[in-house]
């Protein structure tokens, strides 16, 4: 019974510490989540014409309107 020593409390081995990299694929997939995770920029914009819309005040712009329209038709054809 004698026999048994005490561990010393200050001379402990120094332990490892385990470590981790993450790929840049999985950085990328990280920073999406996050992103998707926050509320969108444009939701005050999406909220203001959602509001107009109820009230029926919104107007179309039809010039821009008409614009993005044949822009589409043109790349469409490329």
């Amino acid at each position: 019974m004698g026999g048994q020593k005490k561990p010393e409390t200050g001379s402990r081995p120094a332990v490892e510490k385990d470590s981790l990299e993450l790929s840049p694929e999985a950085k990328a997939l990280n920073q999406l989540i996050r992103e998707a995770a926050e509320p969108l920029m444009r939701e005050g914009l999406v909220q203001d014409l959602k509001s107009r819309l109820r009230a029926g005040t919104y107007q179309v712009p039809v010039e821009a309107l008409a614009a993005k329209i044949a822009e589409e038709i043109l790349s469409a054809k490329r």
